[in-house]
């Protein structure tokens, strides 16, 4: 599904699977968060207010936004309408790595609960505030069922081929974006880490961030601006991580940084293990089959 947002961005359904009939989908965090850190107004100083610490969201108890239109039929321009989503699971992020450009990928992500109701194109720029989450489910475009799958995500395996999925920009008419896929291969640790190193030789910006081999996978991939937050799935129709970065060095191939879905999994796990009894048992019906 297509993001638009103050930036252009991408974001997947990962799960229509959950116990209170709602869908369940991954973004980037620096396309779309509840973290204040990545969207919130400069200040006198022009520089962004406080830290953000991770935090597991009551859909219920949050407003929600419009700033997502789900993919048609047939995989042309994305609907004229919007979705309601409301977030469920963010991780922490310093302002440091806001202003730098240098958020770790295993931290560059969001997870957010959508429901089926749309709403019309917001009139001039004032955003349509939709009303309490419904257990309903988006307007899909899944003739297999793949979302519904329990779970409907899977590990990622050195040499496996896979497809990212998003809308990228397009220059000049960003209200004309069209789905784009792109497939690749998932580099092995030690091929990351060599892919890493070539990038640091040849001045990338993805040479100064270091390869964290249990939160994020690299592929060996193209992709472009708009497509953060994209999908990346398997053969079987599985999703395997979440785009957030990529290279743009001449150095013969690009690659591309996701955020592992099996560390999405561990996270929202590990936030729902800490969370005060009423809080987990608000959220868990939320959750898509981990």
């Amino acid at each position: 599904m297509r993001v638009d947002a103050d930036s252009f961005g991408s974001a997947s359904v990962w799960s229509s699977s959950t116990e209170y009939g709602a869908a369940v989908l991954t973004t980037a965090g620096h396309v779309m968060s509840p973290c204040d850190a990545y969207f919130s107004d400069l200040n006198d100083n022009g520089v962004f207010g406080g830290e953000c610490p991770a935090a597991l969201l009551d859909p219920t108890a949050s407003k929600g936004q419009t700033r997502i239109r789900m993919s048609q039929m047939g995989g042309g321009p994305s609907s004229a309408q919007w979705s309601a989503h409301f977030p469920l699971f963010h991780p922490a992020i310093t302002m440091d790595e806001v202003r730098n450009s240098s958020v770790p990928p295993g931290r560059d992500f969001a997870v957010y609960v959508v429901d089926g109701q749309l709403f019309e194109p917001w009139p001039g720029s004032v955003e349509t505030i939709p009303g309490p989450v419904q257990p309903t489910l988006p307007p899909l475009f899944d003739p297999d069922g793949l979302t519904g799958a329990a779970p409907s995500w899977s590990e990622a395996i050195p040499d496996e081929e896979v497809i990212l999925v998003g809308y990228p920009e397009r220059p000049g008419n960003p209200a004309g974006r069209l789905l784009h896929a792109s497939a690749g291969t998932v580099l092995s640790d030690e091929e990351a880490e060599a892919a890493i190193a070539v990038l640091e030789a040849a001045g990338d910006i993805e040479g100064s961030l270091p390869y964290v081999a249990h939160a994020e996978l690299i592929v060996e991939a193209s992709a472009t601006y708009g497509m953060s937050g994209s999908g990346v799935f398997n053969s079987s129709g599985a999703q395997i991580g979440v785009v957030v970065r990529a290279s743009f060095a001449d150095v013969g191939r690009q690659f591309v940084r996701a955020v592992r879905m099996s560390h999405i999994v561990a996270e929202l796990e590990a936030a729902a293990a800490i969370a005060p009894a009423a809080a987990r048992q608000a959220v868990e019906p939320f959750f898509p089959p981990l």
